[in-house]
């Protein structure tokens, strides 16, 4: 199993249970107390587009999950910061993108044109690895918050690459949606899911409830879920719990249990290893 932007790895650990052999990846400023031993591999580095798929063709993972970062295309900059939180010395965050410009507005400042740069370089990333997913034969789920403008970007990127039977592939992928608290996490956030064959339906709100609210009946107790948290703190929410991220394993671990042991090897870990320490 291969994880990428990995954060906490809890779902790695989680998988690791489950009888995985596990590939979390993130950059070296990782700000996540990892569950479990990352490889530290920079996806906004070029040189990932040729690392990676060397690494997917090498140990042909059963599964790879990208916990993709969502912070620039976050629609909760839409939102202003309270005027108390802003006297407090808050930042109030504009938007980044839009509709009309996925890729970033034409009007950014020097530092958050790096920023929206460094991310889209990430979602490039993504998108070659979506494809070896497609021609190896790897079950692929990517999340990311339900309203997040990465959606309509990924399916872009996509779009870009002229192989027909990859760009139906990737659109007859299923979505689910849940809110991370009603699978362990601390705040009621709206989270999509893109995967495929429905493998994820146990974590699906509209499937086990009528209220559309992401699942979440609010007789709850929650976090403290402030814009300024969800931006720029690390918080409990921007991590799987442990609850979730069991969640997320166990159908994988069903699907996968006759070949998961044939999935990677010793040797393909060694190999791959050296080659990261070896990356700038």
């Amino acid at each position: 199993m291969v994880e990428i932007c990995a954060g906490s790895a809890v779902l790695s650990a989680e998988a690791q249970k489950r009888g995985f052999q596990i590939f979390p990846i993130d950059h070296a400023h990782n700000r996540f107390r990892a569950a479990a031993a990352i490889l530290v591999i920079d996806l906004a580095h070029p040189d990932s587009r040729q690392l990676l798929p060397i690494l997917f063709n090498t140990v042909r993972p059963a599964w790879c999950h990208m916990g993709l970062p969502c912070g620039t295309c976050s629609r909760a900059r839409e939102r202003p910061v309270s005027q108390a939180l802003r006297e407090a010395g808050a930042p109030n965050p504009r938007p980044l993108r839009g509709p009309d410009h996925l890729f970033g507005f034409p009007h950014l400042t020097d530092a958050e044109a790096q920023r929206v740069d460094a991310a889209n370089q990430v979602y490039m990333t993504a998108e070659v690895l979506f494809y070896h997913c497609f021609l190896l034969d790897i079950f692929l789920s990517v999340e990311n918050p339900e309203r997040s403008w990465l959606w309509a970007l990924l399916a872009a990127l996509v779009k870009q690459r002229s192989d027909l039977a990859y760009q139906n592939w990737y659109f007859a992928l299923s979505d689910i949606t849940f809110d991370a608290c009603m699978h362990g996490g601390a705040f009621p956030k709206a989270t999509k899911l893109h995967h495929e064959f429905l493998i994820f339906w146990v974590l699906d709100v509209t499937i086990h409830t009528p209220m559309r609210v992401g699942g979440c009946g609010r007789n709850m107790v929650h976090g403290s879920l402030i814009l300024l948290m969800k931006l720029f703190i690390p918080t409990p929410g921007a991590t799987y719990g442990r609850m979730c991220g069991a969640t997320f394993a166990t159908p994988i671990f069903g699907k996968y249990m006759e070949t998961i042991s044939l999935a990677l090897t010793p040797t393909s870990w060694s190999a791959t290893s050296t080659a990261a320490s070896t990356h700038p």
